[in-house]
Protein backbone atom coordinates (compact mmCIF):
# COMPACT_ATOMS: atom_id res chain seq x y z
CA UNK A 1 0.00 0.00 0.00
CA UNK A 2 1.58 3.21 -1.19
CA UNK A 3 0.92 6.58 0.34
CA UNK A 4 0.17 9.62 -1.79
CA UNK A 5 1.77 13.02 -1.89
CA UNK A 6 -0.74 15.82 -2.30
CA UNK A 7 -1.12 19.55 -1.84
CA UNK A 8 -3.25 20.92 0.95
CA UNK A 9 -4.69 23.66 -1.25
CA UNK A 10 -8.39 24.52 -1.45
CA UNK A 11 -9.21 21.53 0.74
CA UNK A 12 -9.70 23.42 3.97
CA UNK A 13 -12.99 23.15 5.78
CA UNK A 14 -13.39 26.24 7.93
CA UNK A 15 -14.57 25.19 11.35
CA UNK A 16 -15.35 28.62 12.74
CA UNK A 17 -12.02 28.96 14.47
CA UNK A 18 -8.65 29.81 12.97
CA UNK A 19 -5.67 27.47 13.09
CA UNK A 20 -2.55 28.94 14.62
CA UNK A 21 0.00 28.35 11.88
CA UNK A 22 2.87 28.72 14.34
CA UNK A 23 1.48 25.95 16.55
CA UNK A 24 0.39 23.63 13.76
CA UNK A 25 1.63 23.31 10.19
CA UNK A 26 -0.52 20.82 8.23
CA UNK A 27 1.96 20.67 5.33
CA UNK A 28 4.73 19.71 7.72
CA UNK A 29 2.53 17.14 9.48
CA UNK A 30 1.74 15.43 6.18
CA UNK A 31 5.42 15.42 5.24
CA UNK A 32 6.37 13.94 8.61
CA UNK A 33 3.58 11.38 8.29
CA UNK A 34 4.87 10.31 4.88
CA UNK A 35 8.39 9.87 6.23
CA UNK A 36 7.17 7.86 9.22
CA UNK A 37 5.09 5.64 6.95
CA UNK A 38 8.08 4.93 4.69
CA UNK A 39 10.05 3.91 7.80
CA UNK A 40 7.34 1.45 8.81
CA UNK A 41 6.23 3.54 11.80
CA UNK A 42 2.57 3.26 10.90
CA UNK A 43 0.93 4.25 14.17
CA UNK A 44 3.05 7.40 14.36
CA UNK A 45 2.29 8.19 10.71
CA UNK A 46 -1.43 7.79 11.37
CA UNK A 47 -1.14 10.18 14.30
CA UNK A 48 0.38 12.85 12.06
CA UNK A 49 -2.27 12.44 9.36
CA UNK A 50 -4.97 12.43 12.03
CA UNK A 51 -3.82 15.82 13.29
CA UNK A 52 -4.42 17.23 9.83
CA UNK A 53 -7.83 15.59 9.48
CA UNK A 54 -8.90 16.75 12.95
CA UNK A 55 -7.96 20.31 12.02
CA UNK A 56 -10.60 20.36 9.30
CA UNK A 57 -8.69 19.50 6.14
CA UNK A 58 -10.78 17.41 3.75
CA UNK A 59 -9.04 15.44 1.01
CA UNK A 60 -9.52 12.01 -0.53
CA UNK A 61 -5.74 11.51 -0.55
CA UNK A 62 -5.44 12.49 3.11
CA UNK A 63 -8.15 10.01 4.10
CA UNK A 64 -6.58 7.38 1.83
CA UNK A 65 -3.23 7.80 3.57
CA UNK A 66 -4.95 7.58 6.94
CA UNK A 67 -6.67 4.37 5.90
CA UNK A 68 -3.38 2.86 4.75
CA UNK A 69 -1.57 3.85 7.94
CA UNK A 70 -4.29 2.43 10.18
CA UNK A 71 -4.47 -0.74 8.09
CA UNK A 72 -0.71 -1.28 8.42
CA UNK A 73 -0.99 -0.52 12.15
CA UNK A 74 -3.62 -3.30 12.43
CA UNK A 75 -6.38 -0.88 13.41
CA UNK A 76 -8.87 -2.23 10.90
CA UNK A 77 -11.96 -0.34 12.05
CA UNK A 78 -10.24 3.03 11.59
CA UNK A 79 -8.82 1.89 8.25
CA UNK A 80 -12.34 1.10 7.02
CA UNK A 81 -13.67 4.40 8.38
CA UNK A 82 -11.14 6.53 6.50
CA UNK A 83 -11.28 4.47 3.31
CA UNK A 84 -15.04 5.03 3.35
CA UNK A 85 -14.52 8.78 3.90
CA UNK A 86 -12.10 8.84 0.96
CA UNK A 87 -14.58 6.92 -1.20
CA UNK A 88 -17.21 9.61 -0.68
CA UNK A 89 -14.85 12.08 -2.32
CA UNK A 90 -13.33 9.76 -4.93
CA UNK A 91 -15.72 6.86 -5.67
CA UNK A 92 -13.91 5.69 -8.85
CA UNK A 93 -10.47 5.30 -7.26
CA UNK A 94 -9.58 1.67 -8.06
CA UNK A 95 -6.66 1.47 -5.64
CA UNK A 96 -8.78 2.93 -2.85
CA UNK A 97 -11.63 0.50 -3.53
CA UNK A 98 -9.16 -2.39 -3.59
CA UNK A 99 -7.71 -1.42 -0.22
CA UNK A 100 -11.18 -0.91 1.24
CA UNK A 101 -12.15 -4.42 0.10
CA UNK A 102 -9.01 -5.80 1.79
CA UNK A 103 -9.89 -4.10 5.06
CA UNK A 104 -13.52 -5.22 4.87
CA UNK A 105 -12.43 -8.80 4.28
CA UNK A 106 -10.90 -8.76 7.78
CA UNK A 107 -14.16 -7.71 9.42
CA UNK A 108 -15.86 -10.41 11.51
CA UNK A 109 -19.39 -9.84 10.21
CA UNK A 110 -20.15 -11.16 6.74
CA UNK A 111 -23.55 -9.72 5.85
CA UNK A 112 -25.31 -10.41 2.57
CA UNK A 113 -26.93 -7.52 0.77
CA UNK A 114 -30.59 -7.65 -0.18
CA UNK A 115 -30.44 -7.21 -3.97
CA UNK A 116 -32.32 -4.27 -5.45
CA UNK A 117 -34.17 -4.39 -8.75
CA UNK A 118 -31.51 -4.76 -11.42
CA UNK A 119 -32.20 -1.41 -13.10
CA UNK A 120 -32.06 0.46 -9.78
CA UNK A 121 -28.74 -1.20 -9.01
CA UNK A 122 -27.44 -0.27 -12.48
CA UNK A 123 -28.51 3.38 -12.02
CA UNK A 124 -26.92 3.53 -8.58
CA UNK A 125 -23.65 2.03 -9.83
CA UNK A 126 -23.58 4.46 -12.75
CA UNK A 127 -24.26 7.39 -10.41
CA UNK A 128 -21.44 6.32 -8.10
CA UNK A 129 -18.92 6.37 -10.92
CA UNK A 130 -18.41 10.08 -10.22
CA UNK A 131 -18.46 12.32 -7.16
CA UNK A 132 -21.12 14.94 -6.43
CA UNK A 133 -18.90 17.82 -7.59
CA UNK A 134 -18.23 16.13 -10.93
CA UNK A 135 -21.92 15.54 -11.66
CA UNK A 136 -22.63 19.16 -10.66
CA UNK A 137 -19.92 20.44 -13.02
CA UNK A 138 -21.35 18.42 -15.90
CA UNK A 139 -24.82 19.78 -15.14
CA UNK A 140 -23.57 23.37 -15.34
CA UNK A 141 -21.64 22.70 -18.57
CA UNK A 142 -24.65 21.10 -20.26
CA UNK A 143 -26.90 23.93 -19.07
CA UNK A 144 -24.58 26.54 -20.63
CA UNK A 145 -24.46 24.52 -23.86
CA UNK A 146 -28.23 24.29 -23.80
CA UNK A 147 -28.65 28.04 -23.44
CA UNK A 148 -26.14 28.62 -26.21
CA UNK A 149 -28.04 26.28 -28.51
CA UNK A 150 -31.38 27.93 -27.76
CA UNK A 151 -29.91 31.39 -28.31
CA UNK A 152 -28.62 30.19 -31.66
CA UNK A 153 -32.09 28.88 -32.50
CA UNK A 154 -33.90 32.12 -31.63
CA UNK A 155 -31.45 34.66 -33.04
CA UNK A 156 -30.17 33.15 -36.26
CA UNK A 157 -32.02 33.32 -39.56
CA UNK A 158 -30.31 30.39 -41.26
CA UNK A 159 -32.47 27.27 -41.23
CA UNK A 160 -29.59 24.83 -40.78
CA UNK A 161 -28.24 26.77 -37.82
CA UNK A 162 -31.73 27.01 -36.32
CA UNK A 163 -32.14 23.24 -36.50
CA UNK A 164 -28.68 22.63 -35.07
CA UNK A 165 -29.28 25.15 -32.28
CA UNK A 166 -32.64 23.59 -31.40
CA UNK A 167 -31.35 20.02 -31.16
CA UNK A 168 -28.13 20.99 -29.37
CA UNK A 169 -30.11 23.13 -26.93
CA UNK A 170 -32.78 20.52 -26.28
CA UNK A 171 -30.28 17.67 -25.85
CA UNK A 172 -28.00 19.72 -23.61
CA UNK A 173 -30.84 20.90 -21.36
CA UNK A 174 -32.03 17.29 -21.06
CA UNK A 175 -28.52 16.13 -20.11
CA UNK A 176 -28.23 19.03 -17.67
CA UNK A 177 -31.38 17.86 -15.90
CA UNK A 178 -30.19 14.23 -15.82
CA UNK A 179 -26.74 15.10 -14.44
CA UNK A 180 -28.35 17.43 -11.89
CA UNK A 181 -30.55 14.56 -10.71
CA UNK A 182 -27.48 12.33 -10.40
CA UNK A 183 -25.70 15.05 -8.40
CA UNK A 184 -28.71 15.50 -6.12
CA UNK A 185 -29.15 11.75 -5.65
CA UNK A 186 -25.46 11.29 -4.88
CA UNK A 187 -25.56 14.15 -2.37
CA UNK A 188 -28.61 12.70 -0.65
CA UNK A 189 -26.97 9.28 -0.54
CA UNK A 190 -23.80 10.63 1.03
CA UNK A 191 -25.15 13.33 3.33
CA UNK A 192 -28.77 12.68 4.21
CA UNK A 193 -28.52 8.90 4.34
CA UNK A 194 -25.94 8.76 7.09
CA UNK A 195 -23.65 5.79 7.48
CA UNK A 196 -21.29 4.71 10.24
CA UNK A 197 -18.80 2.06 11.28
CA UNK A 198 -19.17 -0.08 14.38
CA UNK A 199 -16.29 1.12 16.53
CA UNK A 200 -16.30 -1.33 19.45
CA UNK A 201 -15.22 -4.97 19.58
CA UNK A 202 -18.80 -6.16 19.77
CA UNK A 203 -22.18 -4.56 20.35
CA UNK A 204 -25.57 -6.12 21.04
CA UNK A 205 -28.24 -4.51 18.92
CA UNK A 206 -31.43 -3.79 20.88
CA UNK A 207 -35.09 -3.81 19.84
CA UNK A 208 -35.70 -0.45 21.57
CA UNK A 209 -33.47 2.52 22.47
CA UNK A 210 -32.87 1.27 26.02
CA UNK A 211 -30.64 -1.17 27.88
CA UNK A 212 -33.77 -3.15 28.75
CA UNK A 213 -34.60 -3.70 25.09
CA UNK A 214 -34.62 -7.22 23.69
CA UNK A 215 -31.29 -8.43 22.31
CA UNK A 216 -31.64 -8.86 18.54
CA UNK A 217 -28.18 -9.64 17.16
CA UNK A 218 -24.50 -8.82 17.65
CA UNK A 219 -22.30 -6.72 15.39
CA UNK A 220 -18.52 -6.40 15.50
CA UNK A 221 -16.05 -3.62 14.80
CA UNK A 222 -15.57 -2.58 11.21
CA UNK A 223 -19.13 -3.33 10.09
CA UNK A 224 -20.76 -0.58 8.04
CA UNK A 225 -24.31 0.38 9.00
CA UNK A 226 -26.89 2.94 7.90
CA UNK A 227 -28.32 5.31 10.52
CA UNK A 228 -32.06 5.73 10.05
CA UNK A 229 -33.23 7.31 13.34
CA UNK A 230 -32.03 8.76 16.64
CA UNK A 231 -33.48 8.95 20.15
CA UNK A 232 -31.37 10.65 22.82
CA UNK A 233 -27.98 8.90 22.75
CA UNK A 234 -29.27 5.89 20.80
CA UNK A 235 -29.07 5.42 17.03
CA UNK A 236 -31.36 3.17 15.02
CA UNK A 237 -29.29 1.31 12.46
CA UNK A 238 -29.95 -0.86 9.43
CA UNK A 239 -27.54 -3.43 8.03
CA UNK A 240 -27.36 -4.61 4.39
CA UNK A 241 -29.51 -7.71 4.96
CA UNK A 242 -32.40 -5.49 6.11
CA UNK A 243 -32.19 -6.13 9.86
CA UNK A 244 -32.63 -3.10 12.11
CA UNK A 245 -32.12 -2.22 15.75
CA UNK A 246 -30.73 0.26 18.25
CA UNK A 247 -27.17 0.85 19.46
CA UNK A 248 -25.60 3.58 21.56
CA UNK A 249 -24.21 6.53 19.65
CA UNK A 250 -20.84 6.02 21.32
CA UNK A 251 -20.52 2.60 19.68
CA UNK A 252 -20.39 4.19 16.22
CA UNK A 253 -18.02 6.36 14.19
CA UNK A 254 -19.92 8.28 11.51
CA UNK A 255 -18.52 8.34 8.00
Amino acid sequence: MKIRNFKLLLVVMLLGCSINSKAFDPHNSVKEGNELYKKGMYSQAASKYQQVADSGFVSADLFYNLGNAYYKANDNKKAILYYEKAKLLSPRDKELNHNLALAQSKAVDKINNIPDLFFLEWIRNFRDQMAVDTWSAYSIIFFILGLSGLLLYFFTIRINLKKAGFWIGAASIFLSVITFLFASSSYNSQIKQRTAIIFVKGVTVKSTPAETGTNLFILHEGTKVKIIDKVDNWEKIKIPDGNQGWVKESDLAKI
